[in-house]
């Protein structure tokens, strides 16, 4: 390819003529990509096959062997980091958990020394110093490509990755603040692979929430969809206003299908939930399900008295006077009984004095007739 001999040419333009050959070999290895041309010259630079002195190169044939060389471009990366010395090797890869962008106090709060090997990465090319830096306090650095730091990360062990993805959420969440939801979803990122998925999901939220207040609303759909995925989101009581917020944004995206299916999963969800609690398999919800337990327990301590016969631990609670209305017609409300005086004092009226008993406190009728 005559684009990839010539930038091979040009990125050895120092070796002078020595450099033609090489040029021609690395462009019909790296098959036209321009990062695998790089990687290719400076793996050459590593292995010593080209020597640097000042203002020229100076190409070492014999320190080449092409049959062992890698033929693929990960192969490559690869090879650069088996060359590395191992302090080197393992500050790289703490710095490949904290991400594609990490800063350096971000990588000494995964490991002290790991700072100490950043200026012999960046004389290798692997990793460059960034103009400005996201927080005050501390240099922001970079990959030198994404897919070097994606196989420098798969060379980290599992156990590695989750302790440097906890410590790197621990130090991002004490200074994300008021920060766009980009440091927001990383936090939330970093507290997910670590296995925090309380922690995962505050965030994930947080970060949906601030993105719809830039009205950044395909980033805020992105992290509602990463909230809902986590395994903190299967209670009906956290899920259900997660689903509410996705239709919203749905709606004012367009996206019509997805805001049907967010409304559906709700629906279900809730009548779900409701199911169960009938049945009295799901309390009220996590937010007010320790409430409600707690209220009971103080109406049972208040109810039942203690085993040794002393008075109850917790003071009963004063019994609710009922009004004299009620007190008065046991219960019945009082303007109730007024058809019925009504009704008597109809009676009266039509009745004779005769029929009518003597007045005075305590008269009564007289019932035994006349004579």
């Amino acid at each position: 390819d005559g684009d990839a001999q010539t930038m091979a040419t040009a990125l050895l333009l120092r070796a002078g003529e020595a450099g033609a050959e090489l040029a021609l070999r690395i462009a019909q290895r790296s098959d036209g990509n321009p990062f695998f041309i790089e990687e290719l010259v400076r793996m050459c630079i590593d292995l010593g096959a080209i020597v640097d002195e000042g203002e020229q190169w100076r190409v070492v044939h014999d320190q080449l062997d092409w049959q062992r060389l890698p033929t693929t471009l990960v192969g490559v990366l690869q090879a650069r980091l088996d060359a590395l010395a191992p302090e080197q090797r393992r500050a790289l890869q703490q710095a490949s958990v904290v991400g594609v962008v990490f800063w350096d106090a971000a990588l000494a709060a995964l490991d002290e020394q790991a700072p100490g090997q950043v200026e012999a990465l960046r004389q290798r090319a692997l990793v460059h110093l960034q103009p400005d830096s996201a927080f005050d306090d501390t240099a922001e650095e970079a990959f030198h490509h994404r897919l070097l730091q994606q196989v420098t990360y798969d060379t980290v062990l599992r156990p590695m990755r989750r302790a440097g993805h906890a410590a790197a959420a621990r130090w991002l969440a004490e200074r994300v603040g008021d920060r766009p939801a980009e440091y927001l979803a990383i936090t939330a990122e970093h507290y997910d692979r670590a296995g925090d998925a309380e922690q995962a999901l505050r965030y994930f939220t947080r970060a949906a929430s601030e993105a719809r207040r830039r009205f950044a609303n395909s980033a805020a759909l992105a992290y509602l969809q990463r909230a809902l995925a986590n395994p903190g989101a299967a209670e009906a009581g956290v899920r259900a206003p997660l689903l509410g917020k996705l239709a919203s944004l749905a709606d004012v995206t367009g996206d019509r299908a997805l805001q049907e299916q967010a409304f559906r999963a709700e629906r279900s969800g809730t009548a779900a939930f409701a199911a169960r609690r009938r049945r009295g398999r799901a309390g009220p919800g996590p937010a007010c399900a320790g409430a409600g337990r707690a209220r009971r327990t103080l109406r049972i301590g208040e109810r039942r008295p203690r085993p040794d016969g002393l008075e109850p631990v917790l003071p009963r609670r004063p019994r609710r006077r009922r009004p004299a209305c009620r007190r008065r017609t046991r219960g019945r409300p009082h303007h109730r009984r007024r058809p019925h005086r009504r009704a008597a004092e109809r009676v009266l009226a039509c009745a004779g004095p005769d029929d009518v008993a003597p007045a005075g406190r305590g008269a009564r009728p007289d019932r035994t007739g006349p004579g």
